[in-house]
């Protein structure tokens, strides 16, 4: 289906009163959110539109993600910004594992000069395997940088509870790797729920 026909269809949608189909928006939204992510220099901003388009859609009942009863947390505030969509253990934690890797690569990006972690990456195409052996691999990065502090740890271990409370995650590729970047891009909103206004732990 091309652009046109995709924008459309949903156009029609809108007005009809249907809903919208989540992963076909998602596999949209990733196409640009991949190519800015190695190619351009707005791939911040292009996430964060896509966040935002999400939640329009949910506000007018073209979306709708089904609610799980959680433990509440001192990440809720945050998790909100995403709308109902982080409505899973696994989806918080792979949105918050993207937030400590941001915070990893903003520690390199400063120290080094480059970005030398970008490549685990995997051009944003990982699958759960892959997110599930990021974080010791982050953890060991901030460690050798003597940055692996107490609110990390504290991240480290929240990330960690909610991957390991779900055996199989069920999402698709796409999906992963937007909540994965989502937390990338909304980053500094994490950092200062743990830090306060400490600014240098979180600015890109």
């Amino acid at each position: 289906m091309n652009l046109i026909n995709f924008f459309t269809k949903y156009i029609d949608k809108i007005f009809r009163g249907g809903r919208l189909d989540y992963n076909t928006l998602i596999y949209i939204f990733n196409r640009k959110i991949r190519n800015e992510f190695l190619n351009g220099k707005n791939f911040y901003y292009t996430v964060l539109d896509a966040i935002m388009n999400i939640r329009f859609f949910e506000e007018l009942y073209l979306l709708h993600f089904e609610e799980q009863k959680m433990e509440k947390t001192k990440f809720d505030e945050i998790y909100k910004k995403m709308g109902n969509a982080l409505n899973t253990p696994a989806k918080k934690g792979i949105f918050l594992l993207g937030t400590l890797t941001q915070m990893l690569l903003n520690i390199q990006g400063r120290e080094r000069g480059s970005i030398p972690f970008f490549k685990n990456l995997k051009g944003l195409k990982m699958k759960e395997e892959d997110i599930k052996g990021l974080l010791p691999e982050v953890i060991n990065k901030l460690m050798e940088y003597d940055r692996f502090d107490k609110g990390k740890q504290e991240l480290a271990e929240e990330i960690s509870k909610n991957l390991l409370s779900q055996e199989k995650f069920g999402l698709t590729i796409d999906e992963i790797n937007f909540y994965f970047a989502s937390g990338m891009a909304l980053n500094r909103n994490v950092a200062k729920i743990i830090y306060g206004e400490e600014k240098d732990e979180f600015e890109n």
